[in-house]
């Protein structure tokens, strides 16, 4: 017997490449974030727009560019949003802000509704469908490697996350080099801010602890933040809504 749309459970997935909520769109205020984004709605289109008017699309499909400004009017109807890693040759695909509207056949739109409602045995053909709907292939997937060995061994230890924060002054004094200095290389190689790209690492952290049934204060210590109030502004600035929404309402398993 088919489930009612309203007892759907929102839930999350979240592997290497690619993090997956399936669930109603929150109310959100206007932000953006450094992952590439794709909005699947098969009960009904949705509506994004950058909050200037100047660009707006309504579409059961939207694909939102690294970086673009953007508010989704909520919908109480369970979507399936993609978030692709922005340190990926995937993301670099779209330099420019504007939105991408994409049309699905009836069929897959059918596929998506049951990917709604048997989310966890099926969050991977979700994450191959989005892959078709970017034309993405294996390669996509890997990170440019830099040519400063330097900056690529930061990386590295970002992307591990092994210690809850890496301070920039530490591996500028280790490197022997300023703290602008190691900046501009930084932005150099990854085409993005250092600080920018280290607190998506940290939010992603942040994710995975609350998946597991950490509080709130407890994800935003042991991913880097200095506190839930320091986490939660930098969650609705990169979201557009309070993380708190995510453990009270969402449940995530």
């Amino acid at each position: 017997m088919r489930r009612k749309i309203g007892a759907i459970r929102p839930e999350l997935w979240l592997s290497k490449e690619v993090i997956i909520y399936k669930g109603p769109i929150p109310v959100n205020r206007l932000h953006l974030h450094r992952a590439l984004q794709i909005i699947i709605s098969p009960y009904g289109p949705i509506h994004v727009d950058d909050g200037s008017s100047s660009m707006s699309v309504v579409s059961n499909v939207v694909i939102i560019p690294p970086f673009a400004r953007h508010y989704v009017r909520g919908k109480l109807e369970p979507c399936l949003v993609l978030f692709y890693e922005p340190n990926t040759i995937i993301s670099k695909r779209f330099p420019n802000t504007t939105f991408v509207s994409k049309s699905l056949p009836l069929k897959d739109m059918k596929r998506c509704k049951e990917y709604v409602e048997n989310f966890e045995e099926s969050s991977k053909d979700v994450a191959s469908l989005g892959h078709l709907l970017l034309d993405i292939r294996i390669e996509d997937f890997k990170r440019p490697t830099c040519k400063d060995s330097r900056i690529e061994n930061i990386i590295r230890i970002m992307e591990s996350l092994d210690e809850s924060m890496i301070k920039l002054v530490d591996i500028a004094t280790e490197m022997k080099i300023s703290e602008s200095r190691l900046v501009h290389l930084f932005s150099d190689e990854m085409k993005m801010p250092f600080k920018s790209y280290y607190k998506w690492l940290k939010i992603r952290k942040a994710l995975a602890l609350i998946k597991e049934g950490k509080d709130l204060t407890t994800a935003a210590h042991e991913s880097g933040f200095t506190d839930s109030s320091h986490f939660s502004r930098t969650f609705k600035s990169t979201f557009g809504f309070n993380p708190s929404f995510l453990k009270l309402i969402y449940m995530f398993s």
